[in-house]
């Protein structure tokens, strides 16, 4: 009888692949943002109300204009006509010269 012994045989190891598991993606749904947009408040200012009177302005200027008023006036009219001209004239000549010196306040 004849035995023939065979070597043992070779048993090699390997190691696994290296495997990386890269965690699942999370999606959290959130509802979109809630714009609340409101008009433009507007805030006007009430206008300035100014009165004024026929005579209003600078002192110099009426007082200057009654004067020339009275002047030109007194040119016209004869008796009680020229004092009412004369009159008519300064108090015309006031208001003119009130107006021209209120520097456009009113």
């Amino acid at each position: 009888m004849v035995i023939v012994r065979r070597p043992p045989p070779v048993v090699v190891y390997e190691e696994p692949p290296v495997v990386h598991y890269a965690p699942a993606p999370v999606y959290i749904e959130e509802p979109p943002p809630v714009i609340v947009q409101q008009r433009p408040r507007v805030v006007r200012a009430a206008p300035q109300v100014v009165e004024c009177g026929p005579l209003d302005g600078d002192l110099v200027g009426v007082l200057g204009g009654a004067a020339v008023g009275g002047l030109v006036g007194s040119q016209f009219g004869r008796g009680d006509g020229k004092l009412a001209a004369t009159a008519a004239g300064t108090l015309g000549g006031a208001m003119l010269g009130g107006a021209m010196t209120r520097g456009g306040g009113c």
